[in-house]
């Protein structure tokens, strides 16, 4: 019975594993929405509102860097040249997980002191007690944070301007951000 209850939390444990990080891509074609990615909705002519929101194994870095790849992408996609951020706003979900800790596996069979003794009432039957045996799994809490990131763009034609701090040349944006982003 021990076994079962470690070989079950075993495959918990590697099921969650092979999740990862949120991979650079649209919400609309993942093949798990809650595995997170990018969205966008056009406010106005040349202004849009861009989204990327990640799993819990996403850091806030990732998700900021791939909110502004995609305002890059989305302004090239658009005929534009440059991009400029307005509104732009990274929130933090926070949730309590609880999951169990695997416990070191009991020496069944093997040999080792060992009391019988008559459990509860007088009716309550033998029990044994080694003190070899594994304790039960126990469980522990951990906080996950997932990070959303969305910013309103406006989008030019020609040099970006110079006293535009939040102002971004999108193809200069995607030649430097490209090879750090991890697609599926």
């Amino acid at each position: 019975m021990r076994i079962k209850a470690v070989l079950a939390v075993a495959a918990v444990l590697t099921l969650g594993a092979c999740a990862g990080e949120t991979p650079y891509q649209s919400l609309a074609t993942s093949p798990d929405p809650a595995q997170g990615g990018y969205s966008e909705r056009q406010i106005e002519p040349g202004k849009w509102r861009v989204l990327f929101s990640g799993n819990s194994l996403t850091s806030r870095q990732t998700v900021e860097t791939y909110l502004l790849y995609r305002a890059a992408e989305l302004t090239v996609e658009q005929g534009y040249d440059w991009f400029s951020l307005q509104n732009e706003e990274t929130r933090a979900h926070p949730k309590l997980q609880t999951q169990p800790t695997p416990a070191p596996p009991a020496i069944d069979g093997a040999w080792g002191p060992h009391w019988r003794y008559r459990g509860g009432s007088w009716f309550g039957g033998w029990r044994d007690w080694r003190p070899d045996a594994a304790p039960a799994p126990t469980l522990e809490d951990r906080t996950l944070t997932a990070y959303v990131a969305f910013a309103d763009i406006a989008l030019g034609h020609g040099a970006k301007p110079a006293d535009d701090a939040a102002a971004f040349d999108a193809r200069a944006v995607l030649k430097r951000l490209g090879p750090d982003v991890a697609r599926p």
